[in-house]
């Protein structure tokens, strides 16, 4: 066994999303949910659209968005490259309902193509992932007692 920590890197084309030593991380991958603890055998495989969960080394939790990527990991290293990831802080829920409703409006167009639908479906599915999880921190934080 390894006593090298686990870390965890994101990356997104505009920032490092996260770069720290983790107990464990968790996202949803293409084949379905999966978690990474220390010592995992070497992976590479692909990130769906879902909510990522983050276990810091003193047992603190975060949620964040994760928009799909890639992730690779190799001798107690996670690599996440996406196109976006946020945090719930960070997500305007106004501008995420409307496009909500703007990707609702494309599906239910009486007049479309293959392509237009795919990417009407991927808006939504991206809105419904910041819906998510900006409701359910906006719950935590309103019944935190401070």
């Amino acid at each position: 066994m390894n006593d090298q920590n686990l870390h965890l890197e994101i990356a997104t084309p505009t920032r490092t999303f996260y770069n720290d030593e983790v107990e464990k991380f968790t996202f949803k991958a293409t084949s379905g949910e999966m978690t990474i603890l220390k010592n995992h055998v070497p992976i590479m495989t692909l990130a769906d659209l879902g909510i990522m969960h983050i276990t810091d080394l003193k047992g603190n939790k975060r949620e964040a968005t994760l928009f799909g990527g890639s992730v690779l990991v190799e001798n107690n290293k996670i690599l996440v490259v996406t196109d976006d990831a946020l945090w719930p802080e960070e997500i305007d829920i106004r501008r995420a309902e409307e496009a909500k409703r703007r990707a609702e409006e494309k599906l239910h167009a009486t007049k479309y193509n293959r392509r237009e639908f795919v990417q009407a479906e991927h808006k939504l599915r991206k809105a419904l992932v910041r819906i998510d999880l900006a409701n359910t921190y906006e719950g935590i934080s309103r019944h935190k007692k401070y």
